[in-house]
């Protein structure tokens, strides 16, 4: 008796199941651009569009990367004549519960890293946070409380050095998880 699995070339298909295989072929492939053209509801959080830092700036270009790429991409500020009536904590928690993904730069951004605490460690919300942080805080307080507990119930966060904002490392890490958020969501319905 031969082990199928060790030899390179499968038994022949009877022209039905080549059939089956072009038709099954078609609906995967089908469904694979499917899942890259499903637009998300991306929060992208950071430091404010008045900072001048480097951080500021690829939180930009990320959110006009994702709307290039035909994603619902916006920053907390744009939404400020929405429900201004209620404190901002609360505005956020909304909008969170809305979003498919919420991208937070910490990098000179003390209230990004407040609405981490605030919102990642909730049942219903933390699993939406991706964080970019600079390996610079691995070792502070935060680094050992909220975002250690999300890194390891959510593999949300990527440490990146100094250089990974320039050489657009950052970015690229968070286009895969909208790509990872995105095939999620298309199959979820």
């Amino acid at each position: 008796m031969h082990d199928r699995t060790t030899l390179s070339l499968p038994i022949a298909r009877t022209p039905e199941a080549e059939r089956m295989l072009s038709e099954f072929k078609t609906r995967y492939k089908t469904r694979l651009e499917r899942m890259r053209n499903t637009p998300l509801h991306v929060l992208v959080w950071g430091p404010g569009t008045k900072s001048s830092s480097p951080v500021r700036n690829k939180r930009i270009q990320i959110r006009d990367d994702l709307l290039r790429r035909g994603h619902n991409a916006m920053f907390s500020e744009e939404l400020k004549d929405i429900g201004d009536d209620l404190p901002t904590k609360i505005q956020e928690l909304a909008q969170i519960q809305e979003a498919h993904l919420v991208i937070s730069l910490l990098e000179d951004a003390p209230g990004a890293l407040a609405e981490a605490h605030d919102f990642a460690n909730r049942q219903d919300t933390a699993s939406k946070f991706f964080f970019l942080i600079p390996k610079k805080y691995q070792g502070g307080y935060s680094a050992k409380g909220a975002i250690l507990i999300l890194s390891q119930l959510f593999n949300c966060v990527h440490w990146y050095d100094e250089g990974e904002i320039q050489n657009c490392t950052v970015l690229t890490q968070a286009l895969r998880r909208v790509r990872l958020v995105q095939a999620l969501v298309s199959v979820s319905g």
